[in-house]
């Protein structure tokens, strides 16, 4: 197969037949040509060759050998559309200046792409390519970790090498190669020095996994790697093509396919039983205490499904789970799937939630709202491998969600795309109450949440021995302080954040970032927006003046405590976008706004709290911070009679179980993508 032919076969659209076949010459070459015209090729060309095959006629006929003119035809024309594709490529990788000449193209795209096959090149056959990646990562002093993820896993006692291209070294490029599997790292090969230029490194992996990652030694000068390709050393084991667009396949199983960070490895209650409320009530069998707190339930992997929607009134009584660490025994894994509640969503007052050494939490799309003196919304302290998603919290007189350790470590928890209003505080991480002020352990990550009208703990309050991601959060309106983070050693990287302020923040002293600190924190700023009508110039140049010490006369942070590249990213890693864009790109999507109607296909609903909130923050409003709210306005649903067919399924509906399921497989046999059947239908709100 041609190279010509692997960019277009998927679209259907161009196809040059290997000698066999005639192509309508006139056409072909006038389209060619257009391109070949101009400077640069921009996207509506590129567009437009996508919608040529609307235009071109293959033609069947043979081609008569003895007609050397013809032949000479089809060479030339198969040079320029060689050329034409290499400067396609380019512009696919984001490169739309002047092309470069064909063969420096066409040699990249074999080591960045693995699409050309080349029977001279055989090691580039993408029939062999488990995984390709263009990276540009700069290291420098210290430990720095990239992971890249695998389109077709690792496999124990299988060959393989990868080829990568080392530049910019100042002559120490120093790394290890690990395979991992979850949290799992296994040596592949040793720390070992890397000159600049092409380097091939074999080894045999001793495990199956699905990442590769790189380990940087503390020893290491700073370096740059690109056009990194993993390869079989052997050609006799068949894989799957890298796909036409050129990027690898992420054959990873997620919490859920948009989960990132440090929680995104959660399981939930994949494979459990599946429990489903039936009411709103406050406790009783089908109610959402009872899913979670049955002394038989709480046991179980369990994912929860309300078939109904409205407000669920706790009464004022919490819901309190405790695992087997914490001296009782909720050790199931839970998936609350509240995208699974009818039109109006589940919305839970007077009560919160606490989770104490709960391992493997996936909580998605429910709000929260206070109605009475409630301290607090949904927690998990102490619990390994944790996400929440699409939560919408509001009205707490003091912190709305916390994910803490603090009588044991734990690891891997996420929050991300909730909508957090009309509270005192917005969110606390980490360990209070630590042993150690010099280590730390726990990773956890902030990511594209938005804030209204809260007075501090934003984006996070961070406890000790932390290592934190706040990324591309967006705020409006904070009083008393933005971050706060506890004084002993720790990560931070604080990247591409919004702080606008408002009403409430009226002294300019608390527009800066707080810190108390003993100990020796890392703290990468970079690219964080905060109101610069309102903040020192200095600002503009280094983010660092905007953090003091807490309570402390706001004397400036040392120097040392922070650092010029990234710290690395925790888990999963979702990309960074500029502050300029969060209104547009993050602030529309955060919240429980999706669910899944009688259908069972995606619908919208947003109510009228979170609706005001995020036209707040998009419109910079000047409305006061108010934690108090007496009733709750939401609309209440439940299923119609025949949504499921116990037949067939009781807890897939039938109609999308009809267009999915393969017959004689049930909820939780796995489907290609490797979820479950009852996760793809859950997890249609990820699309």
């Amino acid at each position: 197969m041609s190279l010509f032919e692997k960019l277009f076969k998927d679209k259907s659209t161009l196809k040059l037949i290997k000698d066999g076949n005639e192509l309508d010459f006139d056409t072909l070459f006038k389209a060619v040509k257009e391109f070949e015209d101009n400077e640069r090729i921009t996207a509506d060309q590129y567009l437009n060759l996508l919608k040529l095959n609307e235009e071109l006629k293959l033609q069947k006929n043979e081609l008569q050998s003895q007609n050397t003119e013809k032949d000479n035809q089809i060479t030339q024309l198969k040079n320029k559309i060689e050329m034409l594709l290499a400067q396609l490529l380019q512009y696919q990788n984001g490169n739309t200046e002047e092309p470069l000449e064909t063969e420096q193209v066409i040699s990249n795209n074999r080591i960045i792409n693995g699409l050309y096959d080349d029977t001279e090149h055989v090691e580039y056959d993408s029939d062999f390519t488990i995984a390709s990646s263009k990276v540009i990562y700069t290291h420098s002093a210290g430990n720095t970790l990239f992971t890249w993820d695998l389109n077709q896993p690792l496999e124990t006692g299988v060959d393989y090498k990868l080829i990568i291209d080392i530049i910019n070294s100042s002559g120490n490029a120093r790394f290890r190669l690990f395979a991992k599997n979850l949290a799992t790292l296994t040596e592949l090969v040793a720390n070992t020095t890397y000159d600049n230029g092409t380097q091939t490194i074999n080894f045999t992996s001793s495990v199956d996994a699905g990442q590769l990652v790189l380990l940087t030694s503390s020893a290491a000068t700073n370096f740059e790697f690109d056009n990194s390709i993993l390869l079989l050393q052997g050609e006799d084991i068949e894989y799957e093509e890298v796909p036409v667009d050129g990027n690898p396949v992420d054959t990873n199983v997620y919490a859920f396919p948009t989960a990132y960070g440090a929680g995104a490895y959660a399981t939930g209650g994949r494979g459990g039983i599946v429990v489903h409320i039936t009411n709103l009530n406050a406790d009783g069998e089908g109610s959402l205490r009872w899913a979670l707190a049955d002394p038989y339930l709480k046991t179980q992997d369990r994912t929860i499904i309300p078939d109904v929607s409205g407000v669920v009134d706790l009464g004022g009584e919490d819901i309190v789970l405790s695992g087997s660490r914490a001296g009782s025994n909720a050790d199931g894994g839970i998936t609350f799937a509240g995208q699974a509640a009818p039109l109006g969503g589940i919305t839970v007052t007077n009560g919160k939630i606490r989770m104490f050494s709960v391992d493997n939490v996936i909580w998605r799309y429910t709000k929260f709202r206070e109605t009475a003196a409630t301290d607090g919304c949904l927690s998990n302290t102490d619990g390994n491998n944790v996400i929440f998603d699409h939560l919408s919290g509001s009205h707490s007189p003091d912190i709305l969600f916390a994910l803490t350790s603090n009588a044991e470590i734990s690891d891997s928890k996420t929050i991300q795309n909730c909508l957090m209003a009309q509270s005192k505080n917005a969110l606390i991480v980490g360990d209070t109450t630590p042993s150690s002020s010099t280590e730390y352990y726990e990773r956890c990550s902030i990511l594209r949440n938005a804030y209204y009208n809260i007075s501090h703990r934003i984006p996070l309050k961070g406890g000790a021995r932390i290592r934190v991601d706040a990324i591309n959060n967006i705020a409006h309106n904070w009083a008393a302080r933005l971050i706060r983070m506890d004084g002993f050693a720790y990560e931070l990287n604080h990247i591409g954040n919004y702080y606008q302020g408002g009403y409430n923040t009226t002294n300019i002293l608390k527009h800066c970032s707080y810190l108390s600190t003993t100990g020796d924190p890392k703290i990468y700023n970079d690219d964080n927006y905060m109101d610069p009508a309102e903040t020192t110039p200095e600002y503009l140049t280094d983010e660092s003046v905007v953090w003091t010490e807490y309570q402390n006369n706001f004397v400036p942070l040392p120097e040392s405590n922070f650092v010029d590249t990234p710290n690395p990213i925790r888990g999963r890693a979702i990309e960074i976008l500029p502050s300029a864009v969060l209104k547009s790109q993050v602030l529309p999507y955060v919240g429980a706004y999706k669910y899944l109607d009688n259908n069972g296909n995606v619908a919208i609903y947003r109510d009228d709290y979170d609706t005001a909130y995020i036209n707040g923050i998009d419109t910079d409003d000047e409305e006061t911070r108010s934690t108090a709210l007496s009733t709750i306005d939401s609309l209440s649903n439940t299923r119609p009679e025949g949504f499921y067919n116990p037949a067939k399924s009781e807890h897939i509906p039938e109609v999308w179980f009809d267009a999915n399921v393969p017959t004689g497989q049930t909820h939780n046999d796995i489907a290609p993508n490797g979820y479950t059947w009852l996760e793809n239908y859950l997890n249609q709100v990820d699309v």
